[in-house]
C-alpha cells in the first residue's frame, strides 16, 4: 500500500514538475522572447506567468512539497529515492552513451565506404559524365534545399509574426 502510495506520488510530481516547469517556460522560449517587438505577439500570458517569472527547479521542488504538504519525513524518503534512482539509471545512461559513441562510429564508417564507392565511380566516368554528375550533383542539393524550405515552419521565416502558445501577449511581462 505504501509502495503504490509513493509510487503515485511520484508520478504526480513528475507531471506537477513538467506541467508547471512548461506552462512557466512558454512565454520565455522563442514566440515571445523572439527578437520581434513585442507587440507582435497579441496572446494573452497565462494569469500565473504574468504574476511572476519562471521558478527555478528549486523553486517548483518546494512549491511541489509545499502543495502535496511532505512532511520532512517524507521529503527525507523522496531523497532517497531519488538518490537511489539516480545510482540505478547511471550505468543505463553509460551504456547509452556508449551505444551512440558506436552509432556514431558506424555512421563514419558508412559515410567512408559511400565515399570511396563514389571515388571508385567517378573514375571510370568520361569526362563528359563527370561533368553532367556534378551538374545533377548540384541540382540534387538546390532541390533538397528547397524541399526543406517548404516544410520548415512558418514561424521560422525571417519577418513572420512569432508563433507560440495560445496565451502569449505583448502583455506578457517576459515579453518586456
Amino acid at each position: 500500500m505504501k509502495k503504490k502510495l509513493l509510487s503515485s506520488l511520484l508520478v504526480c510530481a513528475a507531471v506537477l514538475t513538467l506541467s508547471s516547469s512548461a506552462m512557466a517556460n512558454e512565454c520565455a522560449q522563442d514566440p515571445c522572447n523572439a527578437a520581434q517587438p513585442p507587440q507582435e505577439c497579441n496572446k494573452p500570458c497565462p494569469p500565473d506567468i504574468q504574476q511572476r517569472p519562471p521558478m527555478s527547479p528549486e523553486e517548483r521542488k518546494a512549491e511541489f512539497e509545499k502543495r502535496i504538504q511532505l512532511t520532512d519525513a517524507q521529503k527525507a524518503k523522496l531523497e532517497k529515492i531519488k538518490a537511489d534512482e539516480k545510482k540505478t539509471l547511471e550505468p543505463v545512461h553509460k551504456k547509452m552513451q556508449k551505444k551512440h559513441e558506436e552509432m556514431r562510429a558506424l555512421i563514419k564508417q558508412e559515410n567512408d565506404v559511400r565515399a570511396e564507392s563514389m571515388k571508385k565511380f567517378e573514375a571510370i566516368l568520361t569526362t563528359e559524365q563527370k561533368t553532367e554528375l556534378e551538374k545533377m550533383k548540384t541540382e540534387i542539393q538546390e532541390q533538397m534545399k528547397k524541399d526543406f524550405e517548404a516544410r520548415k515552419p512558418h514561424h521560422m521565416e525571417p519577418g513572420a509574426a512569432p508563433m507560440g502558445p495560445a496565451e502569449c501577449s505583448k502583455g506578457c511581462p517576459l515579453n518586456k
